[in-house]
């Protein structure tokens, strides 16, 4: 049987260390979005009011009503680790692969909103009773009232992701007696919030280290947490470095703001002559339903962009240094040639 001499076996020792290792690394770098406390209507909003007002009535009532918002504020949170996964070492300069990925943390994402509604109904009664009856004519606040709504949403931020929330409130058989008529209103109130996270993008930016020539960057956009893929042209023999500019969460943000409000009345109608002398009622009911109060467009909430220093190091054409289960393989073999020298003498 052919016996592999020392020199063969030095050698292959030597070819195996000496080939880059091919195992990918990943970094992880936090991306922590944080958007500030700003309008709830977009950018230069801060005084705007909207609403709906009207009147209407049936018989002898008349109704007029004001709802609408003055005030409100949105904020919000995105939270999560971008994922670049690379390969540290290459044999001759070329063409090196970068694969990125987003992973949210648990919770960390945040949608919270504050809106503050304001309701008036007012109402009119004007009966014509005949003599020995004076005429009912006279006019009344039947609700007035404001509310905060409050949004607080959390979730795990994904990327290509719609998160909504919503608060209400519901103020009904709200009502006052004057003198021979019952009017009332019943309201209901709700505010949603619509929030997406369309893509994370920015600029990735690498350099050869000791370099003079003016970095390299590269453009991307990440659309869903699965990732992308870049190809990165590491031309030159050495110390790549790598690092993130400019990172930026773009994103959707809209609110609307619905009401439904019910006006109702019973009245004198009539008065029987009878004995004794009985007065007629008439009830009556109207539904302003789904009165849609505001319906904003979408704009983009105003979170902060991230840059970082240097991330990772990609070696050209330089061999690496010997993982732990390389200098373990290059001790078995260190021993197997002691062993064999041995065997050689004690023949």
């Amino acid at each position: 049987m052919e016996k592999f001499s020392v020199p063969v076996l030095s050698m292959t020792l030597l070819l195996f260390l000496c080939v880059p290792s091919s195992q990918a690394l990943l970094v992880n770098t936090a991306l922590d979005f944080v958007a500030p406390e700003q309008s709830l209507w977009g950018p230069g909003g801060s005084s705007a009011s909207f609403g709906d007002s009207g009147s209407t009535g049936f018989g002898p009532v008349d109704f007029g009503y004001n709802i609408g918002a003055s005030s409100g504020t949105v904020m919000g949170a995105f939270s999560g680790n971008l994922g670049l996964d690379y390969t540290p070492t290459l044999l001759t300069p070329g063409t090196s692969s970068l694969n990125l990925s987003f992973f949210g943390n648990p919770n960390s994402g945040q949608l919270k909103s504050d809106l503050g509604a304001k309701v008036d109904v007012w109402g009119a009664v004007d009966i014509n009773l005949p003599s020995p009856f004076p005429d009912l004519n006279t006019s009344f606040n039947i609700m007035w009232l404001g509310h905060e709504l409050n949004i607080d949403k959390s979730y795990t931020p994904q990327i290509d992701q719609t998160v909504t929330g919503s608060d209400s409130f519901t103020a009904g058989n709200v009502g006052l007696d004057v003198a021979l008529a019952r009017v009332g209103a019943d309201i209901s109130i709700e505010q949603t919030d619509l929030f997406k996270a369309n893509a994370i993008g920015g600029r990735l930016g690498y350099s050869l280290r000791g370099s003079t020539a003016t970095p390299s960057h590269e453009n991307f956009s990440l659309l869903t947490d699965a990732g992308l893929s870049m190809n990165l042209n590491l031309g030159e023999v050495g110390t790549w470095d790598f690092w993130l500019e400019d990172i930026s969460l773009a994103n959707q943000f809209s609110t609307s703001f619905d009401a439904d409000l019910t006006l109702y009345a019973r009245y004198a109608a009539g008065i029987d002559w009878g004995l004794p002398p009985s007065i007629d009622y008439d009830s009556k009911q109207i539904t302003l339903a789904d009165l849609d109060l505001y319906d904003g467009s979408s704009f983009a909430l105003d979170f902060n962009t991230i840059s970082t220093s240097r991330l990772f190091s990609i070696e050209v054409g330089s061999a690496p240094v010997p993982e732990p289960s390389t200098l373990l393989l290059l001790g078995f073999g260190l021993m197997g040639l002691a062993c064999y020298g041995r065997n050689r003498r004690n023949r």
